[in-house]
């Protein structure tokens, strides 16, 4: 979710005030998820078949993540040392990883 205009927004982006998570992820076009780690999102990128970026910040987000990472479907990422490199990286092993 984004609520500012951003200027030169590629053509295939759209951005929104709000959008029902479950719709998106339905999407047959959405191919990956990054989430901070909430069982119910998790639930829908899982039973949607979407890989998920995350980066767990509370409570139960980092043990939900780090149980998608152990089933090889996830990557979680430190929200505070992310670097732009390590985020296209990973976002980019997920999107070509054909497990």
């Amino acid at each position: 979710m984004y609520e500012d205009e951003m200027e030169d927004k590629p053509k295939n982006m759209m951005t929104k005030q709000w959008l029902p998570q479950r719709d998106i992820l339905l999407h047959n076009n959405v191919k990956l998820f990054i989430s901070h780690g909430g069982i119910s999102g998790l639930y829908e990128a899982l039973d949607d078949g979407v890989p998920v970026l995350g980066f767990p910040l509370v409570g139960d987000q980092p043990r939900n993540i780090n149980n998608l990472v152990n089933a090889s479907i996830a990557i979680s990422l430190d929200l505070l040392s992310v670097t732009e490199d390590s985020f296209l990286n990973n976002l980019l092993e997920l999107l070509n990883n054909q497990k």
